[in-house]
């Protein structure tokens, strides 16, 4: 298709509703590429009497019904790329109500596809990367990054393969779809989550199985599915999960998803996403020789700064990139002391691709617009000035503290809430330090003048 997926802004009628969870139950097949089932999105009404519910959904999938559970079929369309449903009486505020989508369709026919159907080893690969706003093109829901919700999740698949996605795993039960023995599986994310970072990650995967002790008799799984080719190098790579766990813990603050899990879903993509409780990881990476540590390093970190505390909107999204990125050398600093910080610093330091400012603007055409090197390596020298100013002490107390303040975790926020949060720890504005380094396109230059007297 050749249209044109402009970054969008939420419909005036997407904000006079909250969902509350999804509960997903959607098929897989690879040939030819199809994704179908039913979604579930419990929603809140935030006005007095909501009429028109809108819903995000690709227009080369195909809704078949729209029913509102308890109460029948309303009236609806689906039409540039919008459910539109409408609710006869209003929906009063503070109300819930729960509404139900039939749908299917080939994902891969998307502008910005969403859901990918691969191989490795030629055994099939099914793996979704949704960032910035491809969750859309292969599941209805309210697609933008201030509105988490809980999910029950499951999802059907061909039986010789695993489905591992967000969340608990709660089990598999035999189902058929398309003539086929299938299995479906049943995961459930208990922790508010974002449209873009629900995930689905199937192949004929072997388990790699670890625990984090985080407290005194206190375990929290870490596990990691892999394709069969690539365990031994796997079981290298991976030594580091608990490692990094402990580490990060101690200077951002407790892992989030404590109550459920950590782990990687090797695919076949060429870096890594930071699916909530489950980063998706190209088997590329895994070399067995901890070649690309700096990228597991970085998706970790995104569980805390991306995954817990989410940019409202793309414009914003250095505040999960830039975190990740500094959380590259605040690793190696930890392995290696200060040489090892100030290395991998100096590789982030590159002019040459900073041109353009870290605050993204609005409407832009090119997702990969909003992931210009600026919001991860320029983004990562802002933090790490801010350490700077701050000096060590009150920039680390303010990491924790930003991760626990409950206005922020398991939420949403934008740049200028992060900005007065920081002011708080340097005890007066910071605007003379955020604003150019920001909103200017450049590389700052500084001169120092000494005035004798």
């Amino acid at each position: 298709p050749g249209r044109v997926l402009l970054a969008p802004d939420p419909t005036p009628e997407q904000a006079l509703f909250d969902v509350l969870h999804y509960t997903v139950d959607i098929a897989f097949r690879g040939s030819p590429p199809t994704v179908g089932g039913t979604v579930a999105i419990l929603l809140e009404s935030l006005v007095d009497s909501l009429f028109t519910v809108h819903i995000d959904l690709d227009d080369v999938l195909s809704v078949s019904s729209v029913t509102i559970v308890g109460e029948g079929t309303p009236s609806w369309d689906h039409l540039s790329d919008l459910i539109t449903i409408s609710l006869s009486p209003g929906l009063p505020g503070g109300e819930q109500i729960e509404i139900e989508i039939e749908y299917s369709g080939d994902p891969t026919l998307a502008q910005y596809d969403g859901l990918f159907f691969t191989s490795y080893d030629s055994k099939p690969v099914y793996y979704s990367l949704s960032e910035p706003w491809s969750a859309r093109t292969w599941w209805p829901c309210k697609d933008y990054p201030d509105d988490k919700a809980t999910f029950d999740i499951y999802l059907s698949v061909d039986s010789t393969m695993f489905a591992t996605s967000n969340g608990d795993y709660l089990g598999y039960t035999a189902d058929a779809q398309w003539g086929l023995p299938y299995r479906k599986y049943h995961w459930v994310e208990n922790y508010p989550m974002t449209t873009y970072l629900f995930s689905i990650a199937a192949s004929e995967y072997v388990e790699l199985n670890d625990y984090y002790v985080y407290a005194p008799q206190e375990t929290m799984p870490v596990d990691h599915s892999d394709f069969p080719g690539k365990v031994s190098q796997a079981e290298t790579e991976f030594d580091n999960a608990v490692p990094c766990l402990e580490f990060f813990s101690s200077i951002f603050g407790p892992y989030p998803f404590i109550d459920e899990k950590y782990g990687i879903a090797m695919c076949s993509m060429g870096g890594g996403m930071e699916h909530q409780t489950l980063t998706s990881y190209g088997h590329m990476l895994v070399t067995g020789a901890h070649t690309y540590d700096y990228i597991y390093v970085h998706e970790l970190a995104h569980q805390w700064f991306g995954d817990l505390i989410t940019c409202e909107d793309w414009t914003h999204i250095w505040l999960n990139e830039g975190f990740a990125s500094y959380s590259e050398a605040l690793w190696f600093e930890h392995l290696g002391g200060a040489t090892a910080l100030r290395d991998d610093m100096e590789n982030k330091d590159n002019p040459g691709s900073w041109s353009g400012p870290i605050l993204r603007a609005p409407d832009e055409d090119n997702p990969w617009y909003y992931f210009h090197s600026v919001v991860y390596d320029k983004a990562a020298w802002v933090l790490h000035m801010l350490r700077h100013i701050l000096g060590d002490a009150a920039f680390f107390t303010m990491l924790t503290d930003y991760t626990a303040n409950p206005d922020f975790a398991y939420s949403s926020i934008g740049t200028d809430d992060f900005t007065d949060f920081c002011e708080g720890y340097y005890g007066g504005p910071l605007d003379w330090f955020f604003d150019p380094w920001l909103t200017r396109e450049d590389r700052l230059q500084y001169s120092l003048s000494l005035i004798h007297i």
